[in-house]
C-alpha cells in the first residue's frame, strides 16, 4: 500500500531526526 509505505517514512524519517537530528539528513528526506 502507498499509505502504509509513505507512513513508514514519515516514521523512519521521525527516528532519524529524533536520534541525530543532522541537516544534511534532514535535506535528504525532504
Amino acid at each position: 500500500m502507498v499509505a502504509a509505505r509513505i507512513l513508514w517514512g514519515i516514521v523512519v524519517v521521525r527516528c532519524v531526526v529524533g536520534s541525530g537530528g543532522e541537516t544534511n539528513q534532514k535535506q535528504e528526506a525532504r
